[in-house]
């Protein structure tokens, strides 16, 4: 995706660029409009692929409403939601309504003459645009339903919420506590390098970005944290502090300053003692096992697409691929927001996964029934149960899928 999809909020609002749209105009894709429940969306992809992610879309939509109608300003307005083909396509309509969107994976806009919720399909899963549009999609359920005046902190926080959740049974499923961000703060707190408290509650945007720009991990930190701060104030302590964190997002909405509306909430005279009881939490709680195996599932899918990509005869089991990748020295390398990441094949973890009960399985290879096609992955034994299938682009390029069942 380039620049994470977490940097395009602050983009859209704080960077745009203006263009000469006449010019911008002529070479736009031609947008077939439609409306969902909740979405009026405007799209060049297939029709069929447009309304499964205004259907995917609505229930996130829904799930929003359920969090946060408390807060409603009266009648729920419709959402433009723009889905465009290609990222080039993307790119070339988001500057005609005079945005730079230029390394964001989607983008919530805000223009004068026009706002909306857009990004692409083609050549990448679509579990990365339903997350992009779910993180995403948050801002604009919050700047429409919310008001203007949620703080940073909360908008993002909540973002990186929505967007970690995974649909199943038409249903979104949050609460999903992701390794990677987990073990993010797990490290900050240990090196006692987590951001301010009363920093971060009254961070504006403009400082927000040149962290991002000035100190990439720095900047990942901000979203990390954030999302851990109201990770534990929806889930901490058997949903202990929720009421004090509703109390807070409504005096916020009112106008309270973010630092006194905290201190408000919770009926504290500073934020010491929370900090002490988040920190307690960050360092003691688990990371889901369905994203830990999903997460892993994904790497073994590259691994498995690089030896299909080298016509090397299909591996037979998931000791068969071990051997395969470690053969080839297979590495992945993700880049988030600058901060990169390294996993090698020779790392044994890659290959097992914690059922529902704690017990240790090994994932499972189910051989395509479709010639031509490599054998995708299944973790036997969690609920629901993911399982990693392959599906073509227009192109025909095979692209990894995981199926919530």
């Amino acid at each position: 995706m380039g620049v994470s999809k977490h940097q395009t909020f602050i983009c859209a609002l704080c960077t745009a660029l203006a263009f000469a749209a006449q010019s911008q105009a002529d070479s736009l894709p031609r947008l077939t409009s439609f409306a969902s429940t909740h979405y009026d969306i405007h799209t060049n992809v297939a029709m069929d692929k447009a309304r499964e992610i205004g259907r995917h879309m609505d229930a996130v939509f829904e799930e929003y409403t359920k969090r946060f109608h408390a807060f409603g300003k009266g009648a729920t307005p419709r959402m433009p939601l723009y889905l465009l083909k290609t990222q080039q396509e993307y790119l070339d309509f988001m500057r005609g309504k005079g945005v730079d969107a230029t390394g964001t994976g989607g983008i919530f806009f805000i223009r004068p003459d026009a706002k909306g919720l857009a990004t692409w399909l083609d050549n990448r899963p679509s579990w990365i645009t339903l997350e992009t549009l779910q993180h995403e999609g948050f801002h604009q359920f919050a700047y429409a339903c919310i008001g203007t005046k949620l703080p940073l902190w909360v908008n993002e926080g909540m973002a990186e919420y929505f967007g970690d959740a995974i649909l199943v049974d038409k249903r979104l499923r949050v609460g999903i506590c992701p390794n990677r961000r987990l073990q993010s703060v797990k490290q900050a707190v240990i090196d006692r390098k987590t951001i301010d408290f009363d920093e971060l509650l009254t961070t504006q945007p403009g400082k927000w970005h040149q962290t991002l720009v000035r100190s990439p991990e720095r900047g990942r930190l901000q979203y990390d944290q954030s999302w851990s701060m109201v990770y534990f104030l929806i889930h901490g302590e058997d949903g202990r502090y929720r009421a004090a964190f509703e109390k807070y997002l409504t005096v916020v909405a009112k106008g309270m300053e973010s630092g006194e509306a905290f201190k408000h909430a919770f009926g504290a005279k500073d934020t010491v003692a929370f900090r002490r009881q988040w920190e307690k939490f960050a360092a003691t709680v688990e990371p889901d096992a369905i994203d830990t195996a999903v997460g892993r599932m994904r790497f073994l899918a590259q691994g498995i697409q690089l030896l299909h990509e080298r016509r090397e005869t299909p591996p037979s089991s998931l000791e068969d691929l071990r051997k395969k990748l470690a053969a080839i020295g297979f590495r992945a390398v993700r880049i988030e927001n600058g901060v990169r990441t390294e996993v090698s094949a020779s790392d044994a973890s890659l290959y097992v996964f914690n059922r529902d009960n704690g017990s240790s399985a090994t994932f499972e290879l189910v051989k395509s029934s479709e010639t031509g096609v490599p054998p995708g992955v299944r973790a036997t034994g969690l609920q629901p149960q993911p399982t990693l299938i392959w599906t073509r682009d227009d192109k025909g390029e095979l692209l990894a899928e995981v199926d919530f069942r």
